[in-house]
């Protein structure tokens, strides 16, 4: 499973093309604000990961890995979005529903493991992509295992390709932007 830092990743960049894309006309400080938001998002569905610690069964990637959980958590965000920002519900609505689908996605395409319960609680079958992107992490060598050294390198490439990505398509939209100037 990707750990906090691809999820992370992965949350700022949607929350960066999302503001790019003009859905998020703000100054530098609220924009901080969203990208803090799309970060805590990004990572919510492992918040089953603390209350397991707690608990003596495992319900990671269980309930909070489904589309259920996601559609209650972006059916809440626009909700507070109409309470307190009444044109942006549906923007904080539908960047919800984005972010916290992309750690799914991510998650879908780890290795090893079985799967997430995405259609709880119509169903308590695990589904996971038959194709992998990140390697399986072995929880049960502990935390300082030489095999997670894989896991963070391919992790890592992840992160930094996608954050390359970002700074050529924003290069890109200011190129559009100085030729519609002309």
């Amino acid at each position: 499973m990707p750990s906090p830092l691809a999820h992370s990743i992965s949350g700022y960049v949607i929350c960066r093309v999302w503001k790019t894309k003009n859905h998020l006309r703000s100054s530098p400080l609220r924009m901080n604000y969203w990208l803090v938001y799309a970060v805590f998002i990004s990572n919510a569905p492992d918040i089953d990961f603390i209350i397991q610690l707690f608990l003596d069964e495992k319900i990671h990637r269980g309930f909070t890995h489904s589309i259920t959980a996601t559609l209650i958590v972006s059916l809440f965000a626009g909700l507070v979005g109409v309470i307190f920002w009444k044109s942006r519900w549906k923007v904080l609505l539908l960047l919800t529903f984005i972010i916290y689908s992309f750690h799914l996605i991510l998650d879908a395409l780890t290795a090893g493991g079985a799967g997430m319960q995405l259609l709880w609680p119509l169903s308590e079958d695990y589904y996971r992509f038959p194709f992998s992107l990140f390697p399986p992490v072995h929880h049960s060598r502990g935390l300082f295992d030489w095999s997670h050294l894989i896991f963070l390198i391919y992790e890592s490439v992840y992160s930094l390709l996608l954050l390359w990505g970002l700074k050529r398509w924003q290069f890109s939209q200011k190129q559009v932007q100085k030729n519609i100037i002309k």
